[in-house]
């Protein structure tokens, strides 16, 4: 329950452009479980703060686990999908894009 709650709390964070905030968030939830969405969510959040090197050392560990992880796909087919009907979607899906564009290490 714990790690379902910070992770609606992230992206609410995320969602309010408030990056340092669901970082924090995020880092917590990685404490206590990982999955595709939860790292790539951190890289997005790592690399909107400027911290380029450390979104792609995350991205790179994760494919040990899951060697098929693809930013590029989730920023234009995975989240576009998810946030179709949001009002203001814009500024998250570019924070996906520009992880792919800028720190995928595959």
């Amino acid at each position: 329950m714990r790690w379902v709650t910070l992770t609606w709390v992230s992206m609410l964070h995320l969602n309010r452009s408030e990056l340092d905030l669901a970082l924090a968030a995020e880092q917590r939830t990685h404490q206590i479980f990982q999955t595709p969405d939860t790292v790539l969510r951190m890289a997005a959040l790592l690399n909107g703060l400027d911290r380029t090197e450390d979104a792609r050392v995350l991205i790179e560990a994760q494919r040990r686990n899951w060697p098929n992880i693809d930013p590029g796909h989730f920023a234009e087919v995975t989240m576009p999908r998810r946030c179709h009907e949001a009002a203001d979607a814009e500024p998250t899906l570019q924070l996906y894009r520009d992880l792919a564009r800028d720190a995928d290490p595959g």
